[in-house]
C-alpha cells in the first residue's frame, strides 16, 4: 500500500508553485496538469505528483548558434 504523503489544494499548489489557479484549472479540464484528486467539491494534488509532472514539462534552453556577420554587411 502506498505510503500517505501530504495533498493541498489548488490554491495551496498555485501559491506553493506560482503558477495561477486559472492555469492549473485550464490543465486539468484539457488533462495536461499535474494528476489530482476529486474526492469531495475540493480538488486535491499529491505534492510529490505535482513535482513529478513539473519535472516532466522541464524545458532546457539550448545555447544559440551565433550566424556569422556577412562579408558584404556595412554598419551605419
Amino acid at each position: 500500500m502506498e505510503q500517505t504523503q501530504e495533498m493541498l489544494t489548488t490554491a495551496q499548489i498555485a501559491k506553493r508553485y506560482s503558477i495561477p489557479e486559472d492555469t492549473l484549472r485550464q490543465l486539468r479540464f484539457q488533462h495536461k496538469g499535474p494528476p489530482y484528486y476529486k474526492p469531495t467539491r475540493t480538488v486535491l494534488y499529491r505534492i510529490s505528483e505535482v513535482e513529478e509532472w513539473l519535472d516532466s514539462v522541464k524545458t532546457i534552453p539550448q545555447p544559440q548558434k551565433r550566424r556569422p556577420v556577412p562579408a558584404n554587411a556595412q554598419s551605419k
